[in-house]
């Protein structure tokens, strides 16, 4: 009926009336949308900024067309519509390519003007130069311009951002060849992010400039001490812990001259040399010690806390281990020296009562003590093993499981030829790796961590890595550390991710191997599988590697061989049965040694923590703390804040 069709008239023209409307309010929304601008690092080289919006907005309008241009009623704009589409999709598509150009400039600016790479690599340097121009070029025009459609479509940016991006592309391929050689002659730069490896080596001709990094590879250096008259020789390294840190002075000055890689390497080979030294003179210390206790405080006043430990735990294995020998010709040999490990005890715990000067320093005591209870009762368990001769000799496993300290001067490890300090865990022996390790406080040793250490020092014997497993607090993480601390390495610990890629696990794979370090990667099963299965063939060779003895060998996905040192070890720790976690492909769990890893006990925790602050009456206190806080934890309602855990 005429009616209808009317109808059908007016309503087609009331939508086409809106459809003209809303192409005519975009048409003029992108004449006027223009692009903000912000100067870069007063060069007078605009770039652009805030350009997400710009592309959600792009992005948005896109779409809003291509459903106007499904509509019934587009006939008459269509040409309109399309032509808008297509100016669009070609500005997203330019600011896209331009985004990548201006990201990639932006990172590689600061490294090719100015700064000690440019020199080092004069050819990318010219190929950026160029680029560089370029982009001042466009920028300007752009920055004069302002409109986001008519910037875009402009000839001359089109043409030229695929050739700027595969030039900075070239550049960038360089600059990481650059990076990779720099970390092969100083393998501990590969734990440091690009960026930050980037700002030490463009200030490398100051070796100043260093002093805030060391800490990134080093365990525990803060900073070093320059000669006052001429800043390339180094006295001195810092430990941290503000008044009253450790100095050290060492045993010959280092030149920082040259390539920064270089004199670092000479800096790390010369705390080594300077931490042997420390661990003979407090080896020669303890046998002072040993006729005389009164001696036992100037031996550790005189010593850094790491070297002073291990005073005391040379001096503990020897007496130990002498009394163990002479038990069965002298009959009071281990209750003799379960009392002398008393007495020793009981002298250090009184020194906590004393004031000890600065925080470092109470540290350093408590530490010696926290260590020294747990001696203590080894001594004492082994005396009573004997007296019901269920130990007979120092050959019984009750004392080969246990971490046992020699200095031995006829033998030789990596560091140099004039003796060695060796660190026993069951039938595993150890070199002494002579990281300066600061002034550490130390895990109070429990069954638990016992079981633990034998059993990575079993994994490690065998070519194999270690996999404490269990719930989130129970100290896999911390004991692995500890073993570390134990051995004097540096241990480099890892947060790993479901981002992390194969190659990033290589990196740190590569610098672990080439720097003889222990990684210890967090949270392992955490890495998606596609990864973890790249992961299981670098572990794979590295381990082969070790057990052949080779000094280089074939690192997967990698051209040049690499070099291994053989007390590199990895480390995996993982929580069970969390979502996101996954279950380690076979061939990669066959590589690690699990541990199962239990809540540790709170009392013995209790006394050894009390003892290092001064009570003498520590294992009666320590059992009435316990059931008071064991019945608080049960008492109280389970809410967040009550953690009695």
């Amino acid at each position: 009926s005429a009616k209808d069709e009317i109808e059908e008239i007016t309503d087609g023209a009331d939508k086409q009336l809106k459809i003209e409307n809303q192409l005519a309010e975009m048409r003029t929304q992108w004449k006027s949308r223009e692009f903000q601008f912000v100067e870069w690092k007063d060069r007078g080289v605009f770039i652009l900024k805030a350009t997400p919006m710009v592309m959600e907005e792009l992005e948005e309008a896109q779409m809003n067309l291509q459903t106007v241009l499904t509509m019934r009623h587009v006939a008459p704009f269509r040409n309109v519509a399309q032509e808008l589409l297509g100016s669009l999709s070609e500005t997203s598509d330019t600011l896209e390519s331009w985004v990548k150009v201006q990201m990639m400039w932006c990172g590689l600016e600061s490294v090719f003007t100015g700064g000690d790479i440019a020199k080092q690599l004069p050819k990318e340097a010219k190929k950026f130069a160029k680029v560089d121009k370029d982009w001042a070029k466009i920028m300007t025009k752009a920055s004069e311009c302002r409109n986001v459609v008519e910037c875009c479509a402009d000839e001359l940016l089109q043409n030229t951002l695929p050739t700027m991006y595969s030039e900075l592309e070239k550049c960038q391929k360089s600059l990481e060849g650059y990076l990779e050689q720099k970390q092969k002659a100083f393998p501990r730069f590969y734990f440091v992010s690009n960026a930050k490896l980037l700002t030490i080596l463009s200030q490398g001709s100051d070796p100043l400039a260093m002093n805030e990094y060391y800490e990134n590879v080093f365990d525990a250096i803060q900073y070093v001490e320059h000669d006052k008259k001429d800043k390339t020789i180094i006295h001195k390294i810092h430990g941290d812990g503000g008044v009253g840190h450790e100095v050290v002075p060492f045993i010959t000055p280092v030149k920082a001259v040259g390539n920064i890689e270089d004199w670092l390497t000479s800096l790390l080979q010369t705390m080594r040399l300077t931490m042997k030294d420390h661990a003979r003179s407090c080896s020669a210390g303890v046998l002072d010690v040993q006729n005389d206790l009164s001696k036992l405080r100037p031996l550790v006043d005189k010593n850094i806390a790491q070297f002073a430990l291990l005073a005391i735990q040379i001096m503990w294995t020897y007496d130990t281990q002498t009394a163990l020998e002479q038990c069965r010709t002298k009959k009071n040999a281990m209750k003799e020296n379960s009392q002398r490990q008393l007495q020793v005890l009981s002298e250090m715990s009184s020194w906590c009562l004393q004031d000890l000067g600065t925080k470092v320093n109470r540290k350093k005591i408590e530490t010696l003590v926290t260590v020294h209870v747990h001696q203590r009762d080894i001594a004492q368990e082994l005396a009573q093993l004997v007296r019901s001769k269920k130990v007979h000799d120092a050959n019984d496993f009750d004392w080969l499981k246990q971490a046992r300290f020699y200095w031995r001067p006829n033998a030789a490890d990596e560091v140099n030829n004039e003796g060695a300090t060796v660190v026993s865990i069951t039938d595993v022996d150890f070199n002494y790796q002579y990281e300066y390790l600061g002034s550490k406080e130390r895990l109070v040793i429990t069954p638990l961590t016992d079981k633990c250490y034998i059993t990575l020092a079993q994994a490690l014997g065998m070519y194999f890595g270690g996999a404490p497993a269990g719930p989130a607090g129970t100290g896999k993480t911390e004991t692995t550390k500890d073993l570390g601390n134990t051995l004097g390495i540096f241990v480099v610990v890892t947060n790993c991710t479901d981002q992390m890629k194969y190659t990033d696990c290589a990196k740190i794979f590569k610098g672990l191997c080439q720097g003889g370090l222990w990684g210890c990667f967090d949270e392992f099963n955490r890495i998606t599988l596609p990864v973890l299965s790249v992961v299981a063939q670098q572990v794979l060779a590295i381990q082969n590697a070790k057990k052949q003895g080779v000094e280089f060998f074939q690192f997967p996905g990698d051209p040049q061989n690499v070099a291994i040192q053989p007390a590199c070890a990895f480390f995996i720790t993982m929580n069970p049965g969390y979502a996101g976690r996954q279950e380690l492909p076979e061939n990669l769990k066959a590589l690690f040694r699990g541990v199962a890893m239990m809540v540790p006990d709170f009392q013995i925790i209790k006394k050894v923590k009390m003892c290092s602050v001064g009570y003498s009456d520590f294992d009666l206190l320590s059992t009435k703390f316990f059931s008071l806080y064991a019945t608080c934890k049960e008492q109280l309602s389970n809410q967040r804040h009550y953690d009695w855990g």
